[in-house]
């Protein structure tokens, strides 16, 4: 742990490969913040000394970095912040849009139970915002995205000769991210088209990276698992692609849609709220296509198969998308509470 004692301090669950969890050691390190990490889950007797007295304690919570289903998770979350005597504030990821599916309802049980026990709520956009109303959660929020960066800009390549063109997707491969549709759409290209999946399947879903293996084959495609890319190397992997593609319809918010453009590509992006929310913020980071409407996919991956460079962002990343930015958002409310950094 470093320097705790009556300022801010994130406390980060989960292992470092995780998103959420890069995302919070990232902003700690960027606010000056101290960390404690608590890497095997929340489940450990004990924080270290310090910690449990911290004026202002930040915890980034997803249901799947605290236990096994949703309500294990707010179990552990609970047991780790009854813990801390000062100001909680919690950044919410991946926070459910409510539906009819019990399995919906079980996420919003939980996500309630964790915004119970903080004084203030982070998410990372305002349809996130308007997920937490939607959810019934009406405790004190605040926006601020996700970073986009460090900035890493890859060049394009000064010229493309007749090998088969890459399509990738980025992050863990799961029911419902859009790869299928993906290898579909690159299925009909006129060009010859490789499909990565760039990264591995999350726990418990080796049998959606077989399943796709076997569409691809049928459909007479080439199809790439990279499997875990050590974060060193992959901005120079995403230069790689000639067509980035972020095709998941229902994300609240997207550390691999942010890792593209830190890259200095232009994803090609399925709409949704929060991609319009982007892209109505920042017209040039990415590129919308209509996921509902027939044909859409196919069109924008046969526009950049031909020409790549459509897929290369020229403008900088707007301040407050920036770790700077972020950072700065993130003291304001630090100080709000009486934490320093």
């Amino acid at each position: 742990m470093t320097r705790a004692g009556g300022a801010a301090v994130s406390v980060v669950v989960g292992p470092d490969e995780h998103g959420v969890v890069e995302h919070a050691l990232a902003v700690a390190a960027a606010t000056g913040s101290g960390v404690h990490r608590l890497p095997d889950g929340p489940t450990v007797p004990f924080l270290a000394g310090g910690v449990a007295d911290a004026a202002v304690a930040h915890l980034h919570y997803t249901d799947r970095l605290y236990g096994p289903n949703s309500e294990c998770a707010a179990d552990g979350f609970c047991e780790l912040a009854s813990r801390l005597t000062g100001r909680i504030v919690v950044s919410l990821h991946d926070v459910p849009d409510p539906d009819s599916s019990g399995h919906s309802a079980r996420r919003v049980a939980a996500y309630r139970r964790v915004s119970e026990r903080a004084d203030l709520l982070i998410v990372a956009s305002t349809t996130e915002q308007e997920r937490l109303r939607r959810c019934g959660i009406d405790g004190d929020s605040r926006v601020v995205p996700l970073p986009i960066g460090p900035i890493a800009r890859c060049r394009p390549p000064d010229r493309l000769d007749g090998r088969a063109r890459v399509v990738g997707v980025l992050g863990f491969i799961y029911p419902g991210k859009g790869h299928a549709e993906v290898i579909a759409a690159a299925a009909r290209a006129q060009r010859k088209v490789t499909v990565w999946a760039i990264g591995r399947p999350s726990d418990g879903h080796d049998d959606v990276a077989a399943a796709l293996e076997r569409q691809a084959a049928t459909l007479a495609r080439h199809f790439v698992v990279t499997g875990f890319v050590d974060p060193a190397e992959l901005a120079d992997l995403l230069g790689t692609v000639d067509v980035p593609v972020v095709p998941t319809r229902r994300p609240s918010a997207s550390a691999s849609l942010n890792r593209w453009i830190a890259a200095g590509r232009r994803p090609l992006v399925a709409a949704n709220p929060y991609s319009c929310e982007l892209a109505a913020a920042a017209p040039d980071l990415i590129t919308l296509y209509e996921a509902e409407r027939s044909g859409s996919l196919d069109d924008a991956i046969a526009t950049a198969v031909d020409d790549p460079a459509w897929t290369w962002r020229a403008g900088e990343v707007p301040d407050k998308y920036t770790i700077a930015g972020v950072a700065r958002a993130h003291l304001r409310v630090y100080e709000q509470f009486g934490g320093r950094s």
